[in-house]
């Protein structure tokens, strides 16, 4: 490579990022006021809802093992089924989504455990790569909203289209409740989000005490904070948890600072060692929520609204690229082999998560550097 090739593109990086630091707020600035924050928002979660939301957000993806929607689903006999029935319970009713665009995702709901965990799955096909790359931004608003009431928020149009992709098939795992019971079809022609909010308000109709979970890994983690936002504007009576893996940055400064200010709403990031997806994009997005980021030694640190590297870092995703950023995205056995050191730790007499064991999942939050 020539020194005027290596000079242009150092003269590139150079301008590109004095552009985003003259531009960009700090990182504290997406922090909401103490007064307006829910004492609940800043609880961290145990290593049980932890592990379950990452084995499930690992289950939905079509990996070696068979497809939630290419298996054969047949009385709920499949094997995907079967092992989602063993993370988030046996009574577990399962909806299996796929739109256009190749998204993918799932509903899960709990009569016993009281809770409904909508997962997405990550990146994996073409489509997937390409929807990545596209990270010039637009309005958060879905196809049928009427009104932006905040025309500053903008997000990742990548992220977005395959959020808002038309759903093209649905799939029970034949062991759904009459009370609950989905017809093949009825969601034909629909958004997926519109699609999987009915399958909410049906279930919160079922059952008004229900929690409300959302996962995902890598584009599906992106995925998650949209539908985490758009769950909490639909249903601001209701909390909503997000804890996802290995998830970008999806939006703005706006975009930050409004799912930050949702005082029904709670996301968790869980980032392994170098990760360099959970560094990215990085000109002008910012990251929402918290960060549990795990170290080299699988040991877990919190930080509380943290946006993201300022300027100065920047080369952080570059460096984490050089460092095994890579591999460090993975699912298995990057994420889940981490999590599992720490799924042994002690538990309360009532069966709660303790602040104690052989290796302490995370228990208060640092202040970011």
């Amino acid at each position: 490579m020539s020194s005027i090739t290596v000079g242009t593109a150092v003269a590139v990086v150079a301008v590109g990022g004095y552009y985003r630091w003259l531009r960009s707020p700090s990182h504290g600035e997406t922090e909401p006021k103490e007064s307006e924050v829910a004492p609940w928002q800043l609880d961290l979660p145990c290593i049980d809802t932890t592990l379950q939301m990452a084995r499930m957000a690992m289950l939905v993806y079509d990996d070696d093992c068979a497809s939630p929607i290419k298996d054969k689903l047949v009385g709920g006999t499949g094997d995907v089924v079967k092992r989602l029935k063993e993370v988030a319970g046996e009574d577990t009713e399962l909806w299996f989504y796929e739109a256009a665009g190749d998204t993918e995702a799932a509903v899960a709901f709990s009569p016993k455990n009281k809770r409904c965990t909508i997962m997405f799955r990550g990146t994996e096909s073409r489509s997937d790569a390409i929807a990545d790359v596209m990270i010039f931004k637009k309005k958060l608003e879905g196809p049928n909203d009427s009104a932006d009431d905040r025309p500053d928020v903008r997000v990742h149009s990548g992220f977005r289209g395959q959020y808002y992709g038309e759903v093209e098939k649905l799939t029970n795992d034949g062991h759904v409740s009459e009370a609950l019971k989905a017809k093949k079809g009825e969601v034909k022609e629909m958004e997926l989000e519109a699609a999987l909010f009915q399958k909410v308000e049906k279930v919160l109709a079922f059952a008004p005490k229900t929690e409300l979970f959302v996962t995902g890994h890598s584009l599906g983690g992106a995925l998650s904070v949209l539908c985490g936002i758009r769950l909490a504007l639909k249903y601001p009576d209701k909390n909503v948890q997000v804890i996802n893996f290995g998830c970008p940055k999806v939006g703005n400064w706006a975009f930050a600072q409004l799912v930050n200010s949702k005082a029904n709403l709670c996301v968790h990031r869980v980032a392994h060692k170098n990760d360099v997806v959970a560094r990215a994009p990085n000109v002008n997005y910012y990251h929402v929520g918290h960060t549990i980021q795990i170290d080299e030694a699988a040991e877990p640190h919190a930080f509380k609204w943290h946006a993201g590297c300022s300027y100065w870092t920047n080369w952080n995703p570059f460096i984490g690229l050089l460092q095994g950023g890579v591999g460090d995205h993975s699912m298995e056995p990057g994420y889940l082999a981490a999590l599992n050191t720490h799924k042994h730790d002690v538990k309360n007499e009532d069966g709660s998560c303790s602040t104690t064991g052989e290796k302490p999942w995370v228990t208060a939050y640092k202040v970011a550097e």
